[in-house]
């Protein structure tokens, strides 16, 4: 009866262990939070009659007390509420505890997700004064100290539809 408690509690801790080991902990790193991110600029890189490219300029902040390294970064960004682009970077940004850096992603819109949007830019000629609601979702690929880590993130914001019909406009 005895022999039998001591293989179970060893079995109940190396579970225990395993179960730590392959889950990727993101707490065990020092990663409690994921990274806030958030669009710093927005430009047109390409504009063609079936595909345009933006470059998003997007504020990496790290809240944590560990430095992250940004390995890669996936988005999908809504302007007023309907799909606009989206977009994938590989990166090798190391963001340091507390601080922030600026990293380029390059989304992709197809002219479906354009002409909702410049139907309200261009509102029958008219230059709407009220802004743009963005929401920007997407995951972040860390690695945390040999470790890598998937975090997801949502940010929402104004944009000026001023300021991106004048985009669309110099180029």
């Amino acid at each position: 009866m005895h022999t039998m408690r001591i293989p179970r509690v060893i079995t109940l801790f190396l579970l225990l262990c395993l179960t730590c080991c392959f889950s990727g902990c993101a707490a065990l790193h020092g990663v409690r939070e994921s990274p806030k991110i958030s669009i710093a600029d927005i430009q047109v890189q390409e504009a063609g009659l079936l595909e345009n490219a933006f470059l998003l300029q997007l504020r990496v902040m790290n809240p944590n007390n560990v430095a992250i390294d940004l390995k890669a970064i996936t988005c999908n960004l809504t302007l007023d509420g309907r799909p606009f682009a989206r977009g994938v970077a590989d990166s090798n940004e190391r963001i340091e505890p507390y601080s922030s850096t600026i990293v380029p992603v390059s989304v992709y819109s197809s002219v479906v997700d354009m002409a909702g949007a410049l139907a309200r830019v261009l509102q029958v000629g008219v230059l709407r004064d009220d802004p743009a609601r963005y929401a920007l979702e997407g995951t972040a690929i860390l690695d945390v100290r040999g470790f890598e880590v998937e975090k997801d993130f949502t940010s929402k914001g104004e944009l000026s539809w001023k300021r991106l019909k004048n985009s669309f406009l110099d180029d």
